[in-house]
């Protein structure tokens, strides 16, 4: 009998239950297995949401510190201000290896009190030590005192930087020979400014009756082109009968002014000033004692630079190293160039003084 044989009706009948079982076996196996696989995920399910809550959390978290940390960058402190202690110290230090002249005056200033020049000794994790000149005599009632320190740094592109910080004397060290060493707390801010040697005002907008501010970009050795025809278009112009001007004076002395720039007329300018760098200034004043208008031809070198946090306008410091005179009268657009010496612009000088006492008397203001 062949092996196909087998498989009569009735061997098929008998296999028919068996199949079934087998097949109702099968399925309750994997049925049992499926929601037993079911019933761990789901009580294992509180673990994984939890993980993947950290992670999203940490995820979040790293996006927002490096937001805020790109943003602190961008803004750490105005233009013209030092706050990073690190960045503070590293300039004293400079300071100290080069041996620094560092002037010193009590606060609150005045007229009448005098800068001390001292040397800049050494400097700890607190404090930084001076030496005053032998012929002052130190006296133990400075401890406490409020001080106010100027001093500068020599780039070697050979642009001057001019550094200013107010501080509070901690320490009167006797030598003896009444002679002592100070010991000023280190400071929380440096800013990029300079002595005022000469009577600065802030007179009434109506004295200033124009100005024009030019880029310039030759040595510092070299006077501009005699020609002002040739200077091409200012950068900015101030006009006060103009809304919203531009460029406005916020004070002025023989020795330099500050000018306060609108941010939308810098960036269409494309102003992108520098410490260090110099500009060419027209400026109109007007002189009650003639009733006229009085120019000025000036070059001036930025000595410190200010951003306003909200406005982002700026404030600029210029220090005048130069002035310009017409040639003749007949052409008043030929100007002869003079460096500026130690007392200033005399004839600028004689404006501010007298601006100075029309003040004084006009509110009562004592000196």
């Amino acid at each position: 009998m062949g092996r196909h044989a087998m498989l009569t009706p009735t061997g098929t009948s008998m296999l028919r239950p068996l199949a079934a079982s087998f097949d109702r076996n099968f399925l309750e196996t994997v049925q049992n297995s499926f929601f037993t696989s079911l019933d761990r995920f789901i009580e294992a399910l509180p673990f994984f949401l939890g993980v993947l809550g950290v992670v999203a959390i940490l995820a979040v978290g790293v996006g927002l510190f490096n937001f805020i940390r790109r943003r602190l960058r961008g803004r750490a402190a105005p233009v013209g201000l030092i706050i990073r202690p690190q960045e503070i110290r590293t300039v004293l230090d400079r300071a100290i290896q080069e041996r620094s002249r560092l002037d010193l005056r009590f606060l609150p200033a005045d007229s009448s009190r005098k800068t001390m020049p001292c040397a800049l000794l050494d400097m700890t994790a607190t404090a930084l030590t001076l030496d005053p000149p032998s012929f002052v005599e130190v006296r133990p009632d400075w401890m406490g005192r409020q001080v106010e320190c100027f001093f500068r740094h020599l780039t070697p592109k050979g642009h001057i930087l001019f550094y200013t910080f107010e501080s509070t004397v901690l320490g009167v060290n006797s030598r003896g020979n009444r002679t002592a060493q100070l010991d000023l707390a280190l400071p929380a801010v440096m800013r990029l400014e300079q002595k005022r040697s000469f009577l600065r005002i802030d007179p009434p907008s109506q004295y200033f009756l124009g100005l024009a501010l030019w880029l310039d970009s030759l040595d510092a050795g070299v006077f501009p082109p005699p020609n002002i025809k040739t200077w091409g278009r200012p950068a900015l112009v101030f006009a006060p009968d103009k809304s919203r001007s531009p460029v406005m004076i916020s004070n002025i002395s023989a020795s330099g002014l500050r000018l306060s720039i609108r941010h939308e007329a810098a960036r269409q300018a494309r102003l992108a000033p520098q410490l260090g760098g110099r500009m060419l200034i027209l400026l109109d004043l007007y002189e009650p004692e003639t009733e006229r208008k009085k120019r000025f031809w000036l070059r001036c070198r930025l000595q410190n630079i200010h951003e306003d946090f909200s406005t982002r306008d700026l404030e600029i410091g210029l220090q005048i190293i130069a002035f310009g005179r017409p040639m003749l009268d007949e052409v008043p657009y030929e100007l002869a160039w003079h460096a500026v010496g130690e007392d200033g612009v005399e004839s600028l000088a004689v404006w501010v003084m007298r601006r100075h006492l029309e003040l004084y008397r006009e509110k009562g203001l004592e000196q």
